[in-house]
């Protein structure tokens, strides 16, 4: 009896790069609100006139309130499609960063001179 082993092919150089890129991004967005946060904390505690140990309570409650949705968006995603979900996430996080630059086009414009 002649088994029937499928030909799958490899996929392009290209499509691996194209597909690596898709994943290495969120992960990424994700660590770099992390340290957004992280970096501000200073600023904060100078603005606010707290201590430093006072405004590390925000990197914590950033933290925590990611840590909870996990759960929930990952059920979400089960539902209606990672992939849909993935792209929904990045589309509002381009989004919001645009309203933001375009918000403060003056001030960032003043820190690049």
């Amino acid at each position: 009896m002649k088994s029937t082993v499928p030909n799958i092919l490899p996929a392009p150089p290209s499509a691996l790069r194209g597909g690596l890129t898709s994943l290495a991004l969120p992960t990424l967005l994700s660590s770099l609100g992390s340290s957004i946060t992280n970096v501000s904390l200073p600023t904060l505690a100078q603005v606010f006139g707290a201590s430093f140990q006072d405004v590390q309570w925000v990197v914590i409650a950033y933290l925590l309130a990611i840590t909870t949705l996990i759960v929930g968006v990952g059920r979400l995603g089960d539902i209606i499609s990672r992939r849909t979900l993935l792209l929904a996430g990045l589309s509002l996080f381009r989004g919001l960063r645009a309203n933001d630059v375009k918000n403060h086009a003056k001030e960032i414009i003043h820190c690049l001179n």
